[in-house]
């Protein structure tokens, strides 16, 4: 992969990192639901939105 590719998607992949941290900070102490994923791992609907804005700007 040349320089220049690696760059773009590296920028790309922090602007959806972004987007996936605006989520979560609109949803700061606004948490209503917590499921588990596993024992000891948390899954809230804030993490769900997060997921969904980064890949819809992954997309």
């Amino acid at each position: 992969m040349e320089a220049s590719s690696i760059k773009k998607a590296l920028q790309v992949a922090v602007s959806a990192a972004h987007k996936g941290g605006e989520a979560l900070m609109a949803n700061l102490g606004k948490l209503t639901e917590i499921q588990f994923k596993g024992e000891i791992n948390l899954l809230t609907a804030a993490d769900r939105e997060s997921e969904e804005k980064i890949l819809w700007y992954l997309t």
